[in-house]
């Protein structure tokens, strides 16, 4: 049996009065909602392009670094931020804060020496990247800087077992192939450096500097017609790349195609106003074909 009820009956709903909505009052509301959903859209990728502005990114750590303060990760992602953003002093600091917290800790050693190599601290730069490599052998990227290093000093002999390290760490790292050809292109070990291009561009077949350089050397060999092709391929990926058109430039200058190089050089100074070596190459060129 069913409970008596003891309450009113709710009444039943009556039916809601009909509402005529013309054409342009539906139009008018989508077009509302379209623009809210954009505002909204527009919102939250603001909002996600904050998050990853370096500014904003120390901004958080530092107000987390106030509530707790000896919190090394947070310490280390700042320090990464200054770095980013060559605030070396400061990143000096926080990775320096890092070792106090964690001893021994190889990437605030590898770090710390990317911020006193950006200063031009280079001594203080391979003790804190040899410091990262006795604490973890492993540490390519501490075998990549330290190399780069090397190679400021102008110390090729040093830098290529540094470079070949990181290469047997990473086999499959077009970087550390480049850096390797960087390494014997230092040395004047031209086709070797080529070899170890070529290998870079094998595994990123979009990698400019390796095309760049690469022709370059093929410049250098007397072998034109391979550093065009390789120019050629910088400016079909990247048509705004200014050293391409004035090494193309060069190129055709040797081979005496002077249109083609002072239209290279010409171009070149349109993307890059001023360029001095493209300037002197287009003076040269217009002197030998008697042009002002």
């Amino acid at each position: 049996m069913l409970a008596a009820c003891d309450k009113p009956a709710t009444p039943l709903p009556q039916p809601a009065t009909a509402q005529v909505v013309s054409g342009d009052s539906l139009q008018r509301k989508a077009t509302e909602d379209s623009v809210r959903r954009a505002e909204q859209i527009k919102a939250v990728q603001k909002k996600r392009d904050d998050e990853k502005n370096p500014d904003s990114i120390a901004a958080r750590a530092t107000r987390s670094l106030a509530e707790s303060p000896n919190d090394y990760q947070v310490l280390f992602e700042r320090g990464l931020v200054y770095n980013q953003t060559k605030q070396f002093d400061k990143a000096i600091e926080d990775f320096t804060a890092v070792l106090a917290l964690r001893k021994e800790w190889s990437p605030a050693y590898t770090n710390r020496g990317f911020a006193y190599a950006g200063k031009g601290q280079f001594d203080k730069a391979i003790e804190n990247y040899s410091k990262a490599i006795s604490l973890d052998q492993n540490n390519g990227y501490a075998f990549t800087n330290r190399g780069l290093v090397y190679l400021q000093l102008q110390k090729p002999n040093l830098a290529i077992p540094d470079f070949r390290q990181a290469l047997k760490i990473e086999p499959e790292s077009p970087v550390a192939h480049y850096n390797l050809g960087l390494g014997y292109e230092a040395k004047k070990n031209i086709d070797s450096a080529i070899v170890c291009y070529s290998l870079a561009i094998g595994l990123a077949p979009q990698y400019l500097d390796a095309y760049n350089n690469r022709g370059v050397l093929y410049d250098d060999k007397g072998e034109l017609n391979k550093a065009i092709t390789d120019y050629t391929k910088i400016i079909l990926i990247k048509p705004d790349y200014a050293d391409a058109y004035t090494n193309r430039g060069f190129a055709y200058q040797k081979q005496k195609k002077y249109a083609e190089a002072e239209r290279d050089y010409l171009k070149a100074l349109e993307l890059l106003p001023g360029d001095a070596t493209t300037e002197a190459n287009l003076k040269k060129l217009r002197k030998a074909t008697g042009k002002k």
